[in-house]
């Protein structure tokens, strides 16, 4: 969970419920499942969203969320940085090796 637009005393308790991202009101898990808040039962926007969703991200620091976005279907595409990408796989997911 990012900070800036939240409290620093909200994103601390969404921190200790394993909570590392949000998209459209929803918070989620590095893992992908969804954690219900305040927030998701009065999102604008109805979760899962029934259209192409493309995350444009930077940052190292972000990946936990970007892994969960990942796991949980939450994006269809994405543009990122190379650092960012490298510290993804590395940290998220395998990549297999081509021989």
């Amino acid at each position: 969970v990012y900070y800036g637009s939240i409290s620093d005393d909200l994103r601390k308790k969404l921190l200790a419920k394993d909570i590392v991202g949000e998209i459209e009101g929803t918070f989620y898990t590095v893992d992908g499942k969804r954690h219900d808040t305040i927030f998701s039962r009065h999102a604008c926007v109805p979760f899962p969203m029934n259209c192409p969703v493309v995350l444009v991200v930077a940052g190292i620091e972000k990946v936990s969320a970007i892994a969960g976005a990942i796991r949980g279907g939450f994006v269809n595409e994405m543009i990122v940085d190379s650092n960012t990408a490298e510290e993804l796989l590395a940290k998220y997911f395998t990549v297999p090796v081509q021989s």
